[in-house]
């Protein structure tokens, strides 16, 4: 069996390894394994058995708990987009987007929890990994990296327990973090590429997103339709993979250390919608980003957002575009009806920590 060249492990990116330290408090060392891991798995991508896939990456390896590690390491190395475009063009057939795992993964995390699912997933992957890899590597990604998924979720519950968490228990509590509070900007493509897919597989899976006397009737309401919007939830790979791009946008936009919320699924606008002017909640959504996934529209439809000084504007996002806006504290909404056949976006929130 073909193994990785010792050419290919030994690819440069400085910078993937000092972007990837800067969050994980990993020695240099460690990091360069898992580095050199990464360009494994990439190479375990292009050559694993794709004939069920039509040519793509073949959906049953992909992360989950115990390979979280080589994830965020994937991410950085994405985030170096020269570099990492270079490594796909040199060493391997075809750039390597973001694998998915097959549905019945998502089916078993359900049903069994966690342990269970990853139990499973990892059981029918590690013949195929030993055979490819060697037993050495596979004992790695599926035990010794688990360490580092643990020692992450510890610290994360640590945070919370200490109660880090900037707590706001009233709107005069919150600081404006930014010059106007809102700013639109491009999705990294890698993610909107992803989210497309995610879309344009998932049209069949719309439910209506809430009951007739919901919560959500207050300010979503359609003279057209008796429920205003539909709402499909998405998989927990895309849903991470928005927190990992959107996340540092943020931070750097609001010079904020944030913690993820929740990521909102789909939700799709029907004609007629119209959403009124509201704050969000104080206690998840205080920094946000509206991402518009697709649209069909007979004119456009404006965001209108007020600044922190009051003035109001109108925002038209394109799909690929995204805003990024202080929801807790800017007033937001879309007041005129919707004139088309579908409208679609991506929410996300987070709070700060203090």
């Amino acid at each position: 069996m073909n193994q990785p060249s010792n050419e290919l492990l030994n690819f440069p990116s400085p910078s993937t390894i000092e972007r990837f330290r800067a969050s994980n408090p990993i020695s240099q060392d460690e990091s360069e394994l898992i580095f050199s891991d990464v360009k494994r798995l990439l190479w375990f991508w292009d050559n694993y058995d794709k004939s069920a896939t039509d040519g793509e990456p073949n959906s049953d390896f992909g992360f989950t708990k115990s390979t979280s590690i080589l994830e965020k390491m994937w991410q950085c190395f994405i985030l170096s987009s020269r570099d990492y475009q270079e490594f796909c063009n040199q060493y391997l057939s075809a750039y390597q987007h973001h694998p998915r795992l097959t549905p019945i993964y998502d089916t078993n995390l359900v049903e069994l929890g966690e342990e269970g699912a990853e139990e499973i997933y990892v059981g029918g992957m590690l013949g195929t990994c030993i055979e490819y890899l060697g037993e050495d590597v596979t004992v790695r990604w599926f035990d010794t990296y688990l360490q580092y998924a643990n020692d992450a979720f510890e610290r994360k519950l640590s945070i919370m327990k200490d109660r880090r968490r900037a707590d706001y228990h009233k709107l005069s509590d919150v600081p404006k973090f930014t010059k106007e509070g809102f700013i639109v900007k491009p999705v990294p493509a890698e993610l909107f590429a992803e989210i497309t897919s995610f879309n344009e597989k998932s049209k069949d899976k719309e439910k209506d997103e809430y009951e007739e006397g919901g919560i959500l009737e207050n300010i979503i309401s359609s003279k057209k339709h008796r429920i205003a919007t539909s709402l499909r939830q998405i998989t927990r790979d895309l849903r991470t993979s928005i927190i990992n791009y959107i996340q540092p946008e943020l931070e750097t936009w609001t010079g904020l250390e944030l913690f993820p919320t929740y990521v909102y699924g789909i939700r799709t606008y029907r004609r007629g919608a119209e959403l009124k002017m509201h704050k969000d909640t104080l206690q998840t959504n205080i920094i946000s980003v509206i991402i518009n996934v697709d649209q069909q529209v007979d004119e456009p439809w404006a965001l209108q957002i007020k600044n922190h000084e009051g003035e109001l504007f109108e925002l038209l996002l394109q799909p690929g575009e995204m805003c990024l806006y202080e929801s807790a504290t800017l007033e937001h909404g879309r007041v005129k009806p919707f004139n088309g056949n579908y409208f679609s976006n991506v929410f996300a929130s987070f709070i700060p920590l203090s």
